[in-house]
């Protein structure tokens, strides 16, 4: 087990959060970690697919391969995943 340093204010915050879902505190920290790890991979998923955009001969090339999936559908949790496909894929199986 690691221990984590926090300030008293966040872990009151967190034992409070613990107790109203009657789970212990490191699966309170498991479950608010898990989204912020998601946000940053479509954070640096968007950042590659700008600078990609921006090189058009890069687009033009990689444009029959691409499925371009909306993250609005992964942010609503609809189960999206995103594969390398003929341009031709509109949505992945």
């Amino acid at each position: 087990m690691t221990m984590l340093r926090i300030d008293e204010r966040t872990k009151a915050v967190l034992r409070a959060l613990a107790e109203q879902r009657g789970e212990p505190m490191f699966r309170v920290v498991e479950e608010l970690v898990e989204p912020a790890k998601t946000e940053q991979f479509f954070a640096a998923a968007d950042a590659a697919y700008q600078r990609l955009r921006a090189d058009s001969d890069a687009w033009r090339s990689a444009s029959g391969v691409l499925v371009v999936v909306p993250l609005t559908s992964v942010s609503r949790g609809i189960p999206w995943r995103v594969r390398v496909a003929p341009a031709e894929c509109q949505r992945p199986a």
